[in-house]
């Protein structure tokens, strides 16, 4: 992606995921001293953990529903 990390948004990361499906995607954030894993909505800007992007996919479906 030729995107700024925090600009990088949730549609973003499904149009260039390389696999086929449809997945539950989810975001390592630090929230005071614990980390916790978040989901997001399409429109919104992944938040970074530790300047990264953590992302974990789980798929739920061979076909896709955002082609």
């Amino acid at each position: 992606m030729n995107i700024a990390v925090e600009d990088v948004k949730l549609a973003d990361i499904r149009k260039h995921f390389p696999l086929e499906g449809e997945y539950i995607f989810r975001f390592k954030i630090k929230v005071g001293n614990s980390n916790v894993w978040m989901d997001v909505r399409e429109d919104s800007r992944i938040q970074l953990y530790n300047g990264k992007i953590i992302m974990k996919a789980t798929r739920v479906s061979w076909e896709s529903k955002f082609e």
